[in-house]
């Protein structure tokens, strides 16, 4: 009861509440609370010891600010621009109802945006099927956004491929043939092989070039439980994608190919 009662406290997170979390001031910039997160995510993050519920309410600390429309949605950008519409609709994302912290596998519906706990959930999809008796065939995830912050990355579903970024996560062997669970940010655009090509990455990234794309390649390797790997897929995307300034709600799950 105790952790319904918090993952319900969770989704009504006060600006003020969410400020004191994050440890800001009445007014942060974009960039204030970026530095905020990302300090304390270092501390909170599962795969460094932290609690996965912790760490997601760090995150919902980060949506409720920008999702209210306060300085860290306003730092250089024209009033006209639109913003709070796109918090709107951040706000009534179905998938926001899912905890990640009693997650059950799901098959993504093509035109969902994701989250932490969507993500979660295709993840254990993924590998409930491939360790069912007998096993089920395995739907990786596929998402596709334009560019970190573009406009055309809610109708990026409709554009051709070759003009978006792509985002799978399936499960995939290592090099040592051990079971894991891959994901890949794939970039052909100009402005998103820019993102990739300078965004500081430690130890769970790997970076590949080519002549006309720059891929980053992530593994987590599979936990005692279906739950635990996801959890740690989902943080590690997530963690990423803030720092790219690409969070996962700018992400549309299409159908694989």
């Amino acid at each position: 009861m105790h952790k319904s009662g918090k993952a319900h406290g969770d989704h009504h997170m006060s600006p003020a509440d969410a400020r004191a979390l994050l440890q800001v001031g009445p007014q942060p910039t974009l960039a204030e609370l970026k530095q905020a997160f990302r300090a304390q995510a270092r501390r909170r993050h599962p795969d460094h010891g932290g609690d996965a519920d912790a760490f997601r309410q760090l995150q919902n600390a980060l949506r409720v600010l920008r999702d209210h429309g306060g300085p860290a949605e306003q730092d250089n950008r024209s009033p006209s621009r639109g913003r709070p519409s796109r918090s709107r609709t951040r706000r009534t994302m179905t998938t926001d109802a899912i905890d990640v912290a009693a997650v059950t596998g799901a098959q993504l519906a093509p035109g969902t945006r994701l989250t932490t706990e969507a993500v979660a959930a295709a993840t254990i999809d993924m590998l409930e099927a491939i360790t069912d008796t007998p096993a089920r065939p395995v739907w990786p995830l596929i998402a596709v956004s334009k560019t970190p912050g573009a406009r055309l990355n809610r109708v990026a579903a409709h554009l051709s491929p070759d003009s978006v970024s792509r985002l799978r996560i399936s499960p995939n062997k290592d090099d040592r043939r051990q079971v894991v669970v891959a994901t890949t940010v794939h970039a052909r655009t100009r402005g998103a092989r820019k993102s990739l090509d300078h965004v500081a990455l430690g130890d769970r990234w790997v970076r590949r070039r080519g002549s006309s794309v720059t891929e980053l390649h992530g593994a987590v390797p599979i936990g005692t439980t279906h739950q635990v790997t996801a959890r740690q897929v989902a943080a590690q995307l997530a963690t990423l994608l803030c720092d790219l300034s690409w969070d996962l709600p700018q992400w549309t799950v299409v159908r694989p190919n």
